[in-house]
């Protein structure tokens, strides 16, 4: 899109996350299709696609996925079920469970049927667990991004934006947006009286891969639901996401049990104050191992003596503490530590509305979520749908007011989320007497 002075303008991205790339991917889409209205630039703070773990699983609702058909190219679309795997007809129970602390089943969702994640798309289906780490491998394909590119702040200087990076280098553009997560220093800058919103509640997020014998296990204790949560009768809780697609591609009836696996995702959450309040207690988390430790002590103070328990037990003790050596054999693209973290979010409706300028932020910058419902990259796949569809209206009406009717869409739809997200994981920690 050329301006009066045939400037083209740029589009600065900070941040090569889910919704940073799919930004990027419909703006070239829908955008630049007959003729380039913008330069894009987009920047990542990692130093490669390889530099930091991005998860084995996550849901992807009805919104998350439109947008991806939205913004992907077609050929990227039609890779989709690489990535987000069809169910397995009679086999996947693409729902969730609940169980109290001895394994007790509490309810689980209806079953829903559908042949693929298209079909989602068109629905109200539930989520379906997608690979996140190929996810991303997919929505790299054809995007530039310069890596090892941390953003520190930005100057503004009439019509101009200049991106500041952490090696000294400035870089100029016409809008820039934050996609650089929860602790964003462009939304730091930007809107400094927005608080993060702290639960009192850490979370430990492993990825393992259980062999075939710790896994049908799991499914004589909980049949083939994908989404699998338990509730303490202190207040702690887990969460887990899987497929029952083995990750070996050579199998046949001769191998052994324990040499198929399987990806879970598995979130252990209790109160902080268990940690904090009690002097005898000593984790390094810059040491796994330490945190295994604790972890596993953890739940047998605060669960029974059961099936749930033993299995639990067990998807911690399998959690890598180092990372894999040259000639190992690993399921692991990456090495992703095992740490406890505070759970957070932030919401962008806590504070009246700002001043849409040539700066925006999406997804984590701007309203990051807990992990309970699985909203936050669904809202971050929908932010980029959301701005690749206002900044088509950038040649008739300028960035300013682009911008503020994706800022004021955004604010509504996210807040929700956040606050929806907030009460259920508030409400599944409390201890049992005031729960169930």
């Amino acid at each position: 899109m050329l301006t009066q002075n045939n400037h083209i303008p740029t589009i600065l991205i900070i941040g090569a996350g889910p919704g940073g790339l799919l930004l990027y991917h419909g703006i070239q889409k829908h955008l630049n299709k007959n003729m380039k209205k913008f330069n894009v630039k987009i920047f990542e703070r990692d130093l490669g696609p390889q530099d930091r773990w991005q998860g084995y699983n996550i849901g992807l609702n009805p919104h998350g996925i439109k947008s991806l058909i939205f913004c992907l190219p077609e050929s990227l679309v039609a890779r989709l079920p690489e990535v987000i795997p069809n169910p397995i007809h009679e086999k996947e129970y693409h729902g969730i469970i609940h169980r109290d602390h001895k394994g007790t089943e509490i309810f689980r969702t209806p079953p829903t049927r559908f042949k693929s994640l298209f079909e989602i798309a068109m629905s109200t289906y539930p989520s379906i667990i997608s690979y996140r780490d190929r996810l991303r491998d997919l929505m790299l394909e054809d995007v530039n991004v310069q890596w090892g590119k941390k953003c520190i702040g930005y100057d503004e200087f009439g019509d101009e934006i200049w991106a500041i990076f952490q090696d000294g280098t400035k870089v100029k553009g016409d809008i820039l947006i934050g996609c650089d997560g929860i602790h964003s220093s462009i939304r730091r800058q930007k809107l400094p009286h927005l608080q993060i919103f702290d639960y009192g509640i850490t979370q430990v997020l492993i990825d393992v891969t259980p062999n075939k014998k710790l896994m049908d296990r799991i499914i004589a204790l909980n049949g083939n639901v994908l989404v699998q949560k338990s509730f303490g009768q202190d207040g702690d809780t887990t969460f887990s996401l899987m497929r029952l697609i083995p990750i070996e591609t050579d199998i046949t009836e001769n191998t052994p049990d324990d040499k198929i696996h399987y990806r879970i995702s598995l979130c252990y959450t209790y109160y902080t104050h268990w940690d904090t309040r009690n002097k005898n207690i000593n984790v390094n988390d810059n040491d796994p191992q330490s945190v295994i430790d604790h972890i596993k002590t953890v739940i047998k103070q605060h669960r029974e003596p059961c099936e749930l328990t033993d299995i639990l037990l067990e998807l911690v003790s399998i959690a890598p503490v180092s990372p894999p050596k040259d000639y190992e054999k690993t399921f692991y693209r990456t090495y992703n530590p095992p740490k406890r973290r505070p759970i957070q979010d932030i919401n962008p409706m806590s504070i009246e509305p700002w001043e849409s300028t040539r700066v925006t932020l999406l997804g984590d910058a701007i309203h990051a979520m807990n992990p309970f419902l699985g909203f936050g990259t669904n809202n971050a796949l929908q932010d980029a749908e959301s701005l690749v569809k206002y900044f088509s209206n950038y040649e008739k009406y300028g960035y300013k007011s682009c911008i503020q009717e994706y800022e004021n869409e955004m604010r509504i739809r996210s807040s929700r989320d956040v606050l929806e997200s907030r009460e259920n994981c508030l409400t599944q920690n409390l201890p049992k007497e005031y729960n169930f």
